[in-house]
């Protein structure tokens, strides 16, 4: 039952660390003049796919390179996928084999 805590958790943190990597993906953006829609927090969540694309093109452009946040902002909902997943498939286990 700890390890599906542990899982959980972890899952959860994964979607912190991607709401602050958009949050500085957008300010990156808007810092270097490129037109930010959706600066609430309900609003970020629908198009930062959109700002996720503007945000490697600009990083490539400039440095030849995709910026940090970038992997960051991916690898950390990949994290929380598979976290959440493995915890739900664990949780199901779990109550099978409890009864």
């Amino acid at each position: 039952m700890a390890l599906i805590f542990t899982l959980g958790s972890l899952s959860i943190a994964s979607a912190v660390v991607s709401g602050v990597a958009a949050s500085f993906i957008v300010t990156a953006l808007y810092a270097h003049g490129i037109p930010v829609e959706g600066r609430s927090f309900a609003l970020l969540r629908r198009r930062i796919l959109r700002h996720l694309r503007a945000y490697r093109d600009m990083t490539k452009r400039q440095t030849g390179r995709v910026g940090p946040f970038y992997y960051v902002y991916v690898g950390s909902w990949l994290g929380m996928v598979v976290f959440g997943v493995i915890a739900i498939l664990l949780r199901v286990a779990w109550s099978v084999v409890r009864g």
